[in-house]
């Protein structure tokens, strides 16, 4: 089995009369197509929360999950127009084996050094019905502009070490206005395209 086709193709426009095929038929209807502004791109890298040293994984209730490796962080984002910001936390296992824990979760924003927003304060304890919350934010307001975004939490038990046992899943931040073109989910990339991915990334001295 050989490579795959890895050939680059390029669009050119032609004019109607480009050949003498085209040439010889009548010239299309033309419409005027003005594309809404959006402003510039934002590059994704300035909208991920945290890097990938600072992500754990961890099973919560029976799954796996990306999570935060510190509790009380923030970070600098410039967010992209349309964004939407999936943030989950909570405590990390419903049984406990009889000890006893309370949590408490703090999302906030602050725009260009300013006063920060509280956008999450949630409070959660063993006898809670859902110990792992989720929520989306809208940050539409937020658009072409940098903020501060923190979370913090703190927890109190009869454990030896209660933080070990609350959690913030990595937060995703996401724009429909401005996924790349032909740009995959993540999830959807094949097995052999993942291999590709890999051995362009050792030729190229990134990874070993």
């Amino acid at each position: 089995m050989g490579p795959p086709d890895l050939s680059v193709g390029r669009a050119e426009r032609v004019p109607y009369d480009h050949c003498p095929q085209l040439a010889v038929m009548a010239p299309p209807a033309e419409t005027e197509v003005r594309p809404k502004p959006r402003g510039p791109y934002v590059d994704v890298d300035l909208y991920v929360y945290a890097p990938r040293d600072r992500i754990a994984m961890r099973r919560v209730a029976g799954k796996k999950r990306m999570t935060l490796a510190v509790n009380k962080d923030c970070r600098e984002l410039l967010l992209p127009p349309g964004a939407v910001a999936r943030v989950e936390f909570g405590i990390v296992e419903r049984d406990l084996g009889g000890e006893s824990l309370t949590a408490r979760f703090r999302l906030s924003i602050a725009e260009g050094g300013g006063a920060p927003e509280l956008f999450i304060d949630v409070s959660l304890d063993t006898a809670s019905e859902d110990s792992w919350r989720r929520h989306l934010i809208r940050l539409h307001q937020f658009a072409y502009k940098t903020v501060t975004m923190c979370l913090e939490s703190e927890a109190e038990g009869t454990m030896d070490d209660p933080m070990e046992w609350i959690a913030w899943a990595h937060p995703k931040i996401r724009s429909q206005w401005q996924r790349p073109a032909g740009l995959a989910p993540r999830g959807r990339i094949s097995k052999e395209e993942r291999k590709l991915q890999k051995k362009q990334l050792e030729a190229l001295g990134y990874i070993e």
